[in-house]
């Protein structure tokens, strides 16, 4: 696939099959995110263990109903919804706290999602599970991020299910001045 398919056939997946991504892949895709255009320190925790997944998605979604944030409520509110979706795989993605971290930060998860794409992976761009770090002060020395560093966003990332909870908006403005 070139780089032009796996953006038009990106999809943000909401819903995951159990199995856990080859070492391979999940090398490619730390890969993608390391020649991602940096403009901060960038710092990638994947993580795989499913009780730690469990853990973060229970606390973010406990914060999602909380947390003063209509669209977070309501969201945390479907039946069945859980934050992380299923993922076997969350890549949490931390850089300074600046426009130039979470432009970092953005950059690698783009990168990501592209590779995921190409390799026959779902994938979801995702900023909850940043919450699960408001409502667990040790969590990030429990990950090893490294201090001075914010968790900015993150990737889930596995193999497709029925895609859940989906939502599709392919509406841009494009302004062009010639």
């Amino acid at each position: 696939m070139d780089t032009l398919d796996a953006i038009k056939t990106r999809k943000s997946i909401r819903n995951y099959l159990p199995q856990q991504i080859e070492k391979q892949k999940l090398d490619a895709l730390v890969e993608a995110a390391q020649k991602a255009p940096k403009a901060a320190v960038l710092n990638l925790t994947v993580i795989e263990n499913r009780t730690m997944l469990h853990y973060m998605n229970d606390l973010t979604l406990r914060i999602m109903k909380i947390a003063g944030n209509e669209f977070l409520r309501q969201r945390a509110a479907l039946p069945g919804y859980e934050p992380f979706y299923g993922a076997p795989c969350l890549i949490l993605i931390a850089s300074e706290a600046s426009p130039f971290g979470m432009a970092t930060a953005s950059c690698a998860a783009m990168n990501i999602i592209t590779a995921a794409t190409d390799l026959g992976l779902g994938s979801c761009y995702v900023i909850s599970p940043t919450l699960a770090f408001k409502g667990d002060g040790k969590l990030s020395a429990r990950l090893g991020i490294p201090q001075g560093l914010t968790e900015l966003c993150g990737v889930l990332v596995g193999y497709a299910d029925n895609n859940r909870f989906e939502t599709s908006s392919d509406e841009v403005q494009v302004n062009y001045i010639k």
